[in-house]
């Protein structure tokens, strides 16, 4: 990394929450535009966002919401360049246009509904069979844990015979019930990994979230992009949820019942 990007993160984010995703954006817009940062222009920043947005390979994309907060912070880098060098306006300039882009590509809260409907859902409920992905599909489905706290679960934090949760995140005590038949996959997840009382469910980044949960669908055949958002719709919604819920136990009656 360029000495004057770590400057500018030892000055503001040293230390802070968010210190990694400045670097990891800086990294990215570094190895991009292969330029020093008075050497960057506007056409530099288009590049960059129809690269991250549209890459071929899905592992060098952003998510429309990772990309819009990179964005940002390469703003404030040159907002914070500008200020100590003599090519101020041109630099001010820079980050305002970063800025535009970032509100570009943020994703809308009026933005199309997802395709991914109740019929795909249970699809993944009743096919994809892989124990560790089995419960992050339901934590996701039959839970209020937001997203960005489901891998700092653990052990601990099941409560009343595996039917409740309660933990802290981000600075909050959440709380809530494991629905449907959650408890069970806990239960055996618990003894087939031997968990202990502090031991993580799922140590893993929500980013990594963001690729499994398209990889599980394509497993059971679905073809449409399922994303953790798409699952998530179904616990924000109480009568989605209770709708799922109840076609979900019919099918697993129906299903012992045919194989009796």
């Amino acid at each position: 990394m360029l000495e004057i990007f770590r400057t500018f993160i030892n000055t503001h984010y040293k230390g802070k929450t968010g210190q990694r995703q400045v670097e990891a954006a800086l990294e990215l817009w570094e190895k991009h535009t292969r330029q020093k940062p008075y050497q960057v222009g506007i056409s530099d920043v288009d590049s960059f966002v129809d690269e991250k947005l549209n890459a071929p390979e899905r592992k060098d994309r952003l998510r429309p919401r990772a990309l819009s907060l990179y964005l940002l912070y390469i703003a404030k880098f040159y907002e914070w360049l500008g200020d100590s060098k003599p090519e101020s306006e041109k630099y001010v300039k820079l980050a305002k246009y970063i800025k535009e882009k970032s509100r570009e590509v943020k994703p809308k809260k009026n933005a199309e509904p997802s395709s991914v409907d109740h019929h795909d859902v249970m699809k993944m409920l009743m096919e994809f069979t892989e124990l560790s992905g089995r419960l992050l599909i339901r934590l996701l489905v039959f839970t209020n844990i937001p997203i960005g706290c489901l891998n700092n679960l653990e052990k601990r934090h099941i409560k009343n015979n595996e039917r409740e949760y309660e933990m802290k995140c981000r600075g909050k005590s959440i709380s809530g019930v494991l629905y449907s038949d959650t408890p069970d996959i806990i239960r055996e997840y618990i003894e087939k990994k031997k968990l202990e009382n502090e031991d993580k469910f799922l140590d893993i980044s929500e980013r990594h979230f963001e690729n499994l949960i398209p990889d599980y669908a394509g497993k059971v055949g679905i073809e449409k992009r399922v994303t953790p958002r798409d699952l998530r719709k179904f616990a924000e919604n109480p009568d989605l949820r209770n709708w799922l819920i109840e076609d979900y136990e019919e099918a697993k009656k129906n299903a012992k019942k045919e194989s009796t």
